[in-house]
C-alpha cells in the first residue's frame, strides 16, 4: 500500500498544477486519485499523501475512489513546509 503520485490528476482546470501554464493560481483545487488496492484507512493515514506536497495545499478537495467502492471526497488539512506529514481528513460536504 502506497501513494502513487501519477494516480493523482487534476479534477478540471481548477488546479495548481496548471501554473505556469498561461492559468491562474487556483486558491482550492480540486483532485481525483484512484487506487485499486489502498482502502481509505490507508488513504487517511498519516503523510499517505507526502510526495504530492508540491501540488496539494490547504483546503484542496480530492476524490478519492477505490477499486470497486463508493467515492469518497478529503480535504487537505495542512501541508507543512518543515517536511512533515500533509494531513488530510474527509471532507464535510454538508457544513455550512
Amino acid at each position: 500500500m502506497a501513494f502513487v503520485l501519477k494516480q493523482l490528476a487534476p479534477a478540471g482546470n481548477n488546479s495548481r498544477s496548471r501554473k505556469g501554464a498561461g492559468a491562474e493560481e487556483a486558491s482550492v483545487a480540486m483532485w481525483t486519485y484512484f487506487h485499486a488496492t489502498d482502502a481509505l484507512a490507508a488513504v487517511k493515514a498519516a503523510g499517505y499523501f507526502n510526495a504530492a506536497r508540491g501540488l496539494l495545499g490547504p483546503g484542496d478537495f480530492i476524490f478519492f475512489s477505490q477499486n470497486g467502492a463508493a467515492c469518497q471526497i478529503i480535504t487537505v488539512s495542512a501541508v507543512p513546509s518543515d517536511g512533515t506529514n500533509v494531513t488530510i481528513q474527509t471532507a464535510d460536504i454538508n457544513s455550512a
